[in-house]
């Protein structure tokens, strides 16, 4: 929800329209257009249904020229060669949700960075079209107040190899383990979150 009398914004994706059957991926740039630097403390989500899932990252201003201002098909290969060059996880849903910092801590956005919005759908009628359209409330704060600065990373079962994933075609139930490792450096965790895909039970 919009709180009144806090600094931030709210960012709309959308409203796209999802033909029967269809899926779509959508990269978006926007610049907030601050003259200073600011620190995340809050994200408000509001996902439609059949979202697969909502990211928001910040992207350099480099990345944000070289992603221009049309919205960039998450398909195309210079679109994910892009994203992985120039950008940085801020938040990440599966679901609607608010994601609120712990006390004193925050995400920091330079002035010269922009954010970048991707939205991944599905329609899962038949016949009818899905208009669908995302929401997110961006809560900030002067930079400098936050004294831990937050990060958010993704942690992929099998690491950058994607046929480390191996179900047995068994047709029962199977379990997968994963471990993550950051060898020489001390982390703490405040928020971890899963997503499976289609045969996904539970995590």
């Amino acid at each position: 929800p919009v709180q009144e009398g806090r600094q931030g914004y709210q960012m709309k994706f959308g409203p796209v329209f999802l033909q029967p059957l269809g899926e779509f991926e959508y990269f978006q740039v926007y610049n907030p257009k601050q003259p200073t630097g600011e620190e995340i403390t809050e994200m408000h989500a509001k996902l439609p249904p059949n979202a697969h899932h909502y990211v928001l990252r910040s992207i350099t201003e480099a990345g944000a020229a070289a992603m221009g201002v049309v919205p960039a098909l998450g398909s195309n290969f210079s679109t994910q060669i892009q994203v992985y060059q120039y950008t940085k996880f801020l938040g990440i849903w599966q679901f609607s949700d608010d994601l609120i910092l712990p006390q004193g801590t925050a995400h920091y956005r330079d002035s010269t960075e922009s954010f970048l919005l991707n939205l991944h759908m599905h329609n899962y009628s038949n016949t009818q079209i899905l208009a669908a359209s995302a929401y997110v409330n961006v809560y900030t704060q002067p930079w400098g107040t936050g004294n831990i600065e937050m990060k958010t990373d993704l942690s992929s079962y099998g690491g950058t190899n994607p046929f480390a994933l191996q179900i047995p075609p068994t047709g029962l139930p199977d379990t997968l383990q994963t471990i993550c490792t950051s060898p020489g450096e001390t982390r703490y965790f405040w928020n971890i979150q899963a997503h499976t895909h289609q045969w996904g039970k539970s995590y």
